[in-house]
């Protein structure tokens, strides 16, 4: 029952996000592919780097220093480039869906006369400005990162297999340990980041109310009573605002150790 209840709530929001990257999905892909790409020249960058130490410590076969790190320099060079390629389109491709659903939203906003479903001016104010904009990060960096994800590791682990199995075998094991360390942590880190979204636009809520009614608390003497509503509720947002840094340090943390064990 709360399994399907959960996947009914998480259903539209992967639908309004899919429908708000779909105006720039064409450039995310192909960005996507290149960072694959380029991800993937790192194994013909190792090959090289195994040949010439074959051939410096057993002396025939493999390719020479010169030919290996002209080569290598070559490779590094193509993944610059294609890594260049790539963030230049993700950047460009988050910055034209931030601004266009912007504006939309301003757009209807401005048209409706009646109450807004994202909630009030506050909550509004929140959602065009700092909600929005943490979009960019999600384009520039997630949708590349899955791309590598889908293609990287399966390559690798071809790779393994066919000159070892047991080689194949170790890292079939202990690859998915960082994946899924990391996947536990991203679901509390979600959770806070959402309450921390949450307690912001109440707080631009509460500050745009009492603005608008200043004028009327001075006369009913109530300034005691809201300057200390105003730090109950800033004291909520700082502690959630901790709350995303405490995750985030802590996953870092325990990425760096369960890497470790990986490798």
């Amino acid at each position: 029952m709360t399994k399907t209840k959960k996947d009914k709530t998480v259903a539209p929001e992967r639908q309004v996000l899919a429908a708000l990257l779909s105006r720039e999905a064409k450039g995310i892909r192909t960005a996507s592919r290149l960072t694959a790409l380029s991800a993937l020249l790192w194994v013909p960058q190792a090959a090289l780097v195994a040949s010439v130490f074959s051939r410096l410590l057993a002396g025939a076969g493999g390719v020479s220093v010169l030919v290996g790190t002209t080569g290598f320099l070559a490779l590094a060079a193509l993944r610059l480039a294609l890594s260049y390629l790539a963030e230049g389109l993700l950047f460009r491709a988050g910055q034209s869906i931030v601004t266009h659903t912007r504006q939309e939203i301003l757009d209807r906003e401005a048209k409706s006369v009646g109450p807004s479903a994202f909630g009030g001016p506050g909550a509004l104010a929140a959602l065009a400005c700092e909600k929005l904009d943490a979009l960019l990060p999600y384009i520039t960096r997630y949708a590349p990162a899955q791309a590598r994800v889908k293609t990287v590791p399966l390559v690798i682990l071809a790779l393994a297999f066919w000159h070892s199995w047991a080689v194949g075998v170790v890292l079939l094991i202990a690859g998915p340990l960082i994946p899924v360390f990391m996947a536990l942590v991203g679901y509390a880190a979600k959770e806070a980041s959402e309450r921390h979204m949450s307690e912001i636009g109440t707080l631009n809520d509460l500050l745009v109310d009492r603005l608008a009614a200043l004028a009327d608390m001075r006369l009913l003497g109530a300034t005691p009573r809201v300057i200390a509503q105003f730090e109950t509720a800033a004291n909520d947002l700082r502690a959630r605002t901790m709350a995303v840094l405490r995750v985030a340090f802590l996953s870092s943390t325990v990425l760096e150790l369960f890497a470790a064990l990986g490798v």
